[in-house]
This record gives structure tokens, sequence and C-alpha cells, in this order.
């Protein structure tokens, strides 16, 4: 099975010198998928949710993305997104973290992983 991790930014590259070791550490061995904007988010968790071959082992987020400025959606949007897939799928848990440098988004975001943690708790 093939262990994937999801990495959303528009700006940082998790192969690059500077993240590759934070993305690898969070994707536990997996491989890092990453994607710049909420919809490439949203289909790519579908994706893996209903391929029976790959296995989502984390999904790390930014918050402030440059799509923000046209469209609103910023990572607390894609986390929605995710968090209602993986209701949707009933996808096992998987580790959730952060690398954004906003501290506002930072919160919200670590509320929104909070909630679904809280989730995966109550479907034990």
């Amino acid at each position: 099975m093939q262990r994937v991790a999801l990495w959303l930014d528009d700006n940082r590259d998790p192969h690059s010198n500077e993240w590759r070791e934070y993305a690898r550490s969070r994707a536990n061995g997996g491989t890092v998928l990453w994607v710049k904007s909420c919809d490439a988010l949203d289909q790519a968790s579908v994706d893996i949710f209903t391929d029976p071959d790959r296995n989502l082992v984390a999904a790390m987020f930014d918050y402030d993305l440059s799509t923000t400025d046209t469209s609103g959606e910023n990572g607390g949007y894609a986390f929605g997104l995710l968090k209602d897939n993986v209701m949707d799928f009933g996808a096992p848990p998987f580790e959730l973290s952060t690398q954004t440098n906003s501290t506002h988004g930072r919160q919200l975001l670590e509320r929104g992983f909070g909630t679904l943690r809280e989730y995966w708790r109550d479907q034990e």
C-alpha cells in the first residue's frame, strides 16, 4: 500500500532543502504530494480515499494561500473540505499539522484539527 502525505502550500516546496526534513518527518515514510490550492487538495484527498492501494498518513497545511485575494479560500477552508471528505469516506486517522507563519491561521487550524481528532475518537 502506498503511503501518501498531502502538503498544502502555494509557496513552500516540501522537497526543497528548507522544508524536506519537516515534510518527511510528518509523512512517516510516505510520498509527499504537493498541492497548491483548495481545489487540488479536495481532489487529491478524494483520489486517495477512493483508491484501496493508497493510504493518507498525514496532511500539512499552510493558512495564507495566495488565492485568498481573489477567492476567499485559505487553509481553513481547505481543511473543511478535507474534513468533509474524511467523514464522507470514513477515512481512518492520520497526522495533522501546519507550517503556516500566521499565528491566527495556526490557531484556527489547530482548533479544526481538534474537532477532527474528536470525530475519530467518537468513531472508535
